[in-house]
């Protein structure tokens, strides 16, 4: 059988996406070069989430270090919002899971080498994601999956 696909036999750089998760689809896009850190996620927080956020709204985070740094729930919370810090081990209640599984499995199959085909493949993937999958997708990890208004 012969090979369909491969990647070059060099390094590449780590490229983080986050996002955040509504019934209505996503928000707070973020894309930056390197790993997650607690500086830079407290700056997608307070750049770029909580700006975005509502009173009532729930922020489900997983248990990352950089997710716990200092800020990050002062950020939250300033907004009238409200952090569930989730138990270790437990993707199956944070439904963005799921949702990075649809985007990584379109960036494997975008096959971008270049920057500039790496950043059009993360905005198509991301535009692939609708709205009733993100309602799905609360529902499934078992959240009331609605919009309030």
């Amino acid at each position: 059988m012969n090979a369909v696909g491969g990647r070059p036999p060099h390094h590449y750089k780590t490229t983080t996406i986050t996002a955040a998760l509504r019934a209505t689809g996503l928000i707070a896009r973020t894309v930056f070069d390197g790993a997650t850190n607690g500086l830079r996620f407290r700056a997608c927080v307070t750049d770029t989430l909580a700006p975005v956020l509502k009173p009532g709204d729930t922020v489900i985070v997983d248990n990352l270090n950089a997710h716990k740094v200092a800020g990050v729930r002062e950020a939250i919370e300033a907004v009238g919002a409200r952090v569930l810090y989730l138990p270790p081990y437990s993707p199956d209640f944070n439904p963005i899971e799921q949702v990075f599984a649809k985007v990584k499995a379109l960036l494997r199959t975008a096959a971008a080498r270049t920057a500039a085909d790496l950043t059009t493949a993360i905005e198509n993937a991301f535009a692939a994601v609708r709205p009733d999958e993100c309602r799905n997708y609360l529902a499934a990890a078992g959240y009331d999956a609605y919009e309030p208004t």
